[in-house]
């Protein structure tokens, strides 16, 4: 059973206004096809982060923390350099045309035309602005309200990310958070750290903890939260446990990836309702040399069983997966972006993504 809490924190407004807008230069395209050129890139390496939009738009940052997207489904891909913002970082997109990305550099920027360009809100040199550069996960669910998660701070806005306030999921032991889930302006998710899930129904000013597992699970980390609606949703444990929900996660049912052999990780994991779903990351035989053992995984009862799906392409491991629908998704790796228009039957490379120096060895 869940205990109600109230925020450690008095909550506080960060009373910062718009700073100025910034205008890229214009995009560039990119080829798309299976033999596309790859981008020049920088030394400095970082995972992938993506987002996508209705069925054909999608936004990728590969290591360099240039941004590359498309609206076609992946036909032609469009650049906007790293520098135009200070490294992209994060990003949440609401729709095909609004979306906000959080840079390296820190600070925070948002678009209206889909990335062609993007205004300046806000930058962590002011002392009671949210600390972009360290945060872990970030969401936006309409125009006007989103969150960021912090290590140990949730932070909301609601007025579309001028002015911030913060809250504090409550606990008196060291907790960590990794992943935050918002089905709309009231209801969400964070997990983290002890085998715990906070929620919220009011947008975080108070919080229920919940905890995952058995006493078994004892020093188990929720790495991922993944919600279809208020009663239905997942949570992927640090030991590649799987939970799933039927309450709102009140409790948690334990399930199985059902990998055998042991060196396996998954990496993502997407579901439409709740019964299809898809997760990837990498399988026992994993060999970077070789540049195999990447695994995709499918299935169609909420993760009670799983089958593993062969797209057709090598990679030796997988780090996003995401559908929009039960016919048109999409699956990255740290080379190339992937995408079915016929359920995960057949799959086409529609993107390579640059390499940094340590990638190409």
């Amino acid at each position: 059973m869940g205990k109600k809490v109230t925020q450690v924190l008095s909550p506080f407004l960060v009373s910062v206004v718009v700073l100025f807008g910034c205008k890229s230069s214009q995009p560039k395209q990119v080829e798309s096809t299976d033999n596309a050129k790859q981008l020049p890139s920088t030394s400095m390496e970082l995972s992938i982060t993506a987002e996508f939009g209705g069925k054909d738009a999608a936004w990728v940052v590969p290591s360099n923390g240039d941004l590359l997207y498309t609206q076609d489904g992946g036909g032609k891909w469009n650049k906007i350099n790293a520098d135009t913002v200070g490294r992209f970082y994060m990003l949440s997109f609401i729709d095909e045309n609004n979306g906000w990305a959080i840079s390296l550099s820190g600070k925070l920027w948002r678009t209206e035309n889909g990335g062609e360009t993007w205004e300046r809100l806000i930058d962590d040199s002011n002392p009671n602005a949210p600390p972009f550069d360290s945060a872990v996960d970030f969401k936006f669910v309409d125009k006007l309200h989103g969150w960021i998660l912090g290590p140990f701070l949730v932070w909301r806005t609601v007025d579309g990310g001028n002015t911030w306030q913060s809250y504090g999921p409550p606990t008196q032991e060291y907790y960590h958070f990794y992943s935050l889930f918002f089905l709309d302006s009231h209801e969400g998710w964070i997990v983290g750290h002890h085998r715990t899930v906070y929620h919220t129904e009011d947008g975080g000013e108070t919080w229920e903890e919940i905890e995952v597992g058995s006493k078994e699970s004892e020093g188990m980390e929720c790495s991922d939260v993944f919600f279809v609606s208020k009663s239905i949703g997942w949570v992927k444990g640090s030991r590649e446990e799987l939970y799933k929900s039927l309450n709102g996660g009140k409790n948690w049912q334990p399930l199985s990836f059902s990998i055998p052999g042991e060196g396996w990780h998954i990496r993502s994991i997407y579901f439409l309702n709740r019964n299809d779903g898809w997760a990837v990351g990498w399988g026992p035989d994993n060999n970077v040399y070789e540049n195999k053992g990447g695994i995709v995984l499918q299935t169609t009862d909420g993760g009670a069983h799983w089958k593993e799906v062969h797209i057709g392409h090598n990679e030796s491991y997988y780090e996003l997966v995401h559908f929009s629908d039960v016919q048109n998704g999409w699956v990255l790796s740290r080379r190339n972006a992937y995408r079915t228009v016929d359920g995960g039957k057949t799959w086409r490379n529609v993107l390579q993504l640059p390499q940094s120096p340590a990638q190409k060895n």
